[in-house]
Order: C-alpha cells, then sequence, then structure tokens
C-alpha cells in the first residue's frame, strides 16, 4: 500500500500511533483559550486584544493567528 501511495512506511507507522498529530491538538488547545478569552471579555474583545490577553497569560501568539482561528470558529467582537 505504501508503494502505492508512495509514503514512506515510518510515516505510515508514525500516524497509526498518533491519527490526530501534535499541530492538530496544538490548535485544538488554542482555539479553547481564544474561546475562554472571547466569553470572558463578553465578546466585547478583537483579536487585537485577545492575542495580548493571551500573551500575558503565558500562550505566544500573533494577531493575525488569533483573528484566523476566530474566523474559523465563527467569533467576531461586538
Amino acid at each position: 500500500m505504501c508503494k502505492v501511495l508512495k509514503v514512506p512506511r515510518s510515516s505510515y507507522y508514525r500516524w497509526l500511533k498518533d491519527p490526530e498529530g501534535q499541530r492538530k491538538r496544538k490548535y485544538m488547545e488554542l482555539d479553547e483559550k481564544i474561546r475562554d478569552a472571547y466569553f470572558a471579555a463578553k465578546g466585547r474583545n478583537g483579536s487585537p486584544r485577545l492575542a495580548k490577553d493571551l500573551q500575558v497569560s503565558g500562550t505566544p501568539v500573533s494577531r493575525t493567528t488569533v483573528a484566523y482561528h476566530m474566523k474559523e470558529m465563527g467569533l467576531r467582537s461586538k
């Protein structure tokens, strides 16, 4: 199967051990933090202020990343 799909065997076995992946888990954790900060501010803060709040709390994140995740989740500031 790996030969047909031209995928290294090591990648296939890595995927078997961790089908979700580290990047997806990291993004899911970030989504949760953004959602918590958004609702803590009662939906008043946009991406610049949420990014600063997350940076103060110890999560290194940029404004553009927060804006992207907010757009994906359908969150908009009031």
